[in-house]
């Protein structure tokens, strides 16, 4: 019972923090939310909790498509396109890690994926 009210004091907690946060933080919030799901698939992985992985890797591209939804095409120009096909490839790649039972795939879109989120950092 402990452990049902303490996560449920977690997520009034984030859904909190998602209903005062700005454009911009919902979008790094995003970023968190899939390397986290990514980190934690990994140590599924290794220790061969393939179910638990599979969800995890699931909910990480689910991520990666939100991210990929909030892209302004039009305004965003060449930028935006380059940023979809780059989603679209983590997304695929994610899905043979989670195929392959790949960690070296998974270490590849992390280091992507902290590559734009430095980015995005940089322009608050």
């Amino acid at each position: 019972m402990l452990g049902s009210a303490a996560q449920m004091y977690k997520s009034v907690g984030l859904y909190g923090e998602i209903e005062e946060a700005s454009p911009h933080k919902l979008i790094s919030m995003l970023f968190d939310g899939v390397l986290q799901r990514i980190a934690t698939a990994k140590k599924e992985l290794e220790v061969k909790h393939f179910a638990e992985k599979g969800l995890l890797l699931g909910q990480a591209i689910t991520i990666v498509a939100s991210l990929k939804s909030y892209l302004d095409m039009d305004k965003g120009g060449e930028l935006s396109q380059h940023l979809e096909a780059l989603y679209d490839y983590i997304e695929r790649r994610l899905l043979s890690a989670s195929l392959a039972n790949d960690v070296a795939i998974l270490d590849e879109v992390t280091g992507l994926l902290l590559e734009i989120k430095g980015a995005w950092d940089q322009i608050a």
